[in-house]
């Protein structure tokens, strides 16, 4: 099977797992869940989770630690509980994930990597969306009749193209 050719995401159907322990001096607990992910056309590549005690500064993942946010990103992509003693079933079981592929140099040759592992993005057809529900989610407002929390001075002025600032 071939690697990933190219930069983008790709959509993986999870086939295989190993993890390798990797201490470092400020992490001695450290080690790395490995996953292998294999595109419906034939591709495929290895992603990696982190799992540490060391706290994340930034990101979507700031004030996790990178065991935390790893438990996390497998429960998200279907393994029950984000626990690892899951994780075979889950893979037996089908799960999928989005890797995020990019361009890394590693010991002076650049090479694709498996940079982020995700949950795959769904999406729901507009004819079949709830928008009640997505707009309740919105701080309250949920009905088009429902008063705005904008400001008069940012709500479109006669006159103004949409998408002006108005100042």
């Amino acid at each position: 099977m071939p690697k990933f050719d190219s930069k983008g995401k790709y959509n993986v159907r999870i086939t295989d797992a190993n993890i390798r322990e990797c201490p470092k001096p400020d992490a001695p607990e450290a080690f790395m869940l490995n996953l292998k992910g294999e595109t419906p056309d034939g591709y495929e590549g290895w992603g990696s989770l982190y799992f540490a005690n060391r706290v994340i500064t930034g990101g979507m993942s700031a004030g996790m630690t990178c065991a935390q946010s790893s438990i996390e990103t497998l429960r998200k992509i279907g393994v029950k509980d984000g626990y690892l003693g899951n994780l075979q079933e889950a893979i037996l079981n089908g799960i999928e994930a989005q890797f995020s592929v990019d361009w890394e140099e590693y010991n002076g040759t650049k090479e694709l990597r498996v940079k982020f592992i995700n949950p795959i993005n769904t999406t729901t057809p507009i004819a079949s969306a709830d928008f009640s529900s997505l707009l309740a989610k919105l701080d309250g407002v949920d009905s088009p009749e429902q008063e705005s929390d904008i400001p008069d001075d940012f709500k479109a002025v006669e006159g103004q193209q949409t998408g002006d600032a108005p100042f």
